[in-house]
């Protein structure tokens, strides 16, 4: 250990014995709760940013809850950069663009779909440029599919559309 970081450690081992004194605990056994701590927020808020980065992966099952959609929806909200994308044709479907990741549909209040969600990922493969699609759903199954494959045949008019002529 440098001389430099030998004097830190120290000062901070005597400021750790100082409150075990105060506090009546070993300054070890304070050192060890600090650690702890330090170690639960950077293992925490790594998880957190984890959890946060792929909203495709959110859920492990298509049927969530209606909690676990709302918390979702507050999420998404909650973003930094995150813009209003919805048309007013369609009122029950609040769309929510993440900057550089994904656009989010969620079917609100009065849809016979709610509480649903459908996130849009752009991604780019060995084949190029393409949709994918990942939806999780607490209302109606069958109505949740049937606004689902909406999404699949816009995609399909939209490649059929680009392709160039031969």
């Amino acid at each position: 250990m440098s001389g430099e970081r030998a004097r830190k450690f120290g000062g901070l081992w005597s400021l750790l014995k100082v409150e075990a004194a105060n506090r009546r605990v070993s300054a070890l056994h304070l050192l060890a709760r600090v650690m702890l701590l330090a170690t639960a927020l950077v293992c925490g808020s790594a998880l957190g940013t984890a959890a946060q980065t792929d909203p495709a992966k959110r859920f492990p099952h298509s049927q969530i809850t209606a909690d676990q959609w709302q918390i979702f929806l507050d999420e998404i909200k909650s973003r930094p950069g995150v813009q209003n994308v919805s048309r007013p044709g369609q009122p029950d479907i609040l769309a929510l663009a993440v900057p550089s990741e994904n656009t989010l549909y969620f079917f609100t209040n009065g849809g016979p779909a709610h509480p649903a969600v459908v996130v849009e990922q752009v991604v780019q493969d060995g084949n190029g440029v393409s949709v994918r699609h990942t939806g999780y759903f607490a209302g109606s199954e069958q109505a949740f599919a049937k606004w689902f494959s909406t999404f699949h045949a816009r995609d399909s008019a939209i490649r059929e559309g680009t392709k160039s002529p031969r």
